[in-house]
């Protein structure tokens, strides 16, 4: 799949001194990630395994992503693609290219690739990623 024309432009102050860094699609390495099978990420800045990162993730179309939950605040811009999110909290809602998305840490929620494309989005956590699976919320008997 070919990413829609996208620079990353970030300044890392701790990992490259202050220095600003310009990425192109080209640059990024996209490596297995083991939530679904087939998907994908590319680590823009940081390091998911032991702290604050920013990393794209390309999802498979029809990818579903189960109930969970993250120790941290998670922030999502969608790239390409609809990605169906839900939250204890939130009902279902198709975000498309250009939304943002905010999870608070402990937010139950879930998220499904739609079947026409993947899905790319930018995700932000303050902290190392992980992905606790967890039961759906109980719904209102109303």
């Amino acid at each position: 799949m070919v990413l829609p024309a996208l620079l990353v432009l970030s300044t890392l102050a701790a990992a490259d001194g202050g220095a600003t860094v310009l990425q192109q699609p080209s640059d990024l390495r996209w490596t297995p990630l083991a939530l679904v099978a087939g998907a994908r990420q590319a680590v823009v800045w940081g390091d998911p395994a032991t702290g604050a990162y920013g990393a794209l993730r390309r999802l498979p179309a029809g990818a579903a992503l189960p109930w969970h939950t993250h120790t941290h605040d998670s922030r999502a811009v969608i790239v390409s693609g609809t990605l169906v999110v839900e939250a204890e909290d939130a009902a279902a809602r198709d975000m498309g290219s250009g939304a943002h998305v905010f999870v608070p840490a402990g937010r139950r929620h879930r998220a499904t690739c739609a079947a026409a494309t993947d899905c790319v989005y930018l995700e932000q956590q303050p902290g190392p990623a992980d992905f606790k699976r967890v039961e759906p919320p109980p719904r209102d008997p109303r």
